[in-house]
C-alpha cells in the first residue's frame, strides 16, 4: 500500500486517492473523481470506479454501510467513508480514508484528522468473469485516462 496525498481538497478527490493507495498505483490513472461529480463526466463516480476496477484489476468493491459494518469482518485493506471534522464546513460532505481489518490506517487528506465515524465500506472483490457476458452486463464502459477517448 501506498501513502498518498489527495491532489484536490475542493470538492476533493479522496476516494480516487484511497483507492489509488490501496492498488499501489498513482491516482492519475483511475477516473478523475472531481471532474466526474462535477458533471464533466455522464458517469456517477461510483459507476466510473467500478468500471475502472473491472476493466484494469478484474476487481469490484462492494459497499456496506449502517449498522451491518459492525456485524462485518472484513480483513485486509479496503476504503472507509464517513463524516470528518471537515464535514460541517462543508455541506456534510463525507470523507474517505483507506482501512486494514476494520480499522482505519491511511487518511489521504493533508490533515490527517481522520473520520468522525465510519459510515460505510468499500471492500474489493475479483469481478466474476461470467459476468462479464454481454447478455448480462450493461455496466459503462471505462472512463479512465487510458480509455477515455
Amino acid at each position: 500500500m501506498r501513502e498518498l496525498t489527495q491532489t484536490n481538497l475542493e470538492p476533493g478527490n479522496c476516494w480516487q486517492t484511497a483507492f489509488a493507495c490501496i492498488l499501489d498505483i498513482d491516482p492519475e490513472l483511475l477516473p478523475d473523481q472531481v471532474a466526474v461529480e462535477s458533471g464533466q463526466s455522464k458517469a456517477s463516480y461510483y459507476n466510473a470506479l467500478q468500471a475502472y476496477l473491472r476493466e484494469h484489476h478484474g476487481l469490484a468493491f462492494v459497499n456496506i454501510a449502517g449498522p451491518v459494518i459492525r456485524a462485518v469482518k472484513v480483513k485486509g485493506l479496503h476504503v472507509i467513508c464517513g463524516p470528518t471534522v471537515r464535514s460541517a464546513d462543508h455541506a456534510g460532505r463525507h470523507h474517505c480514508v483507506v482501512g486494514r481489518d476494520g480499522v482505519a490506517i491511511w487518511d489521504p487528506h493533508p490533515s490527517r484528522a481522520g473520520l468522525l465515524n465510519d459510515e460505510a465500506w468499500n471492500i474489493l472483490l475479483p469481478y466474476p468473469e461470467e459476468w462479464r457476458r454481454p447478455d448480462i452486463n450493461e455496466s459503462q464502459p471505462c472512463i479512465c485516462p487510458r480509455c477515455k477517448p
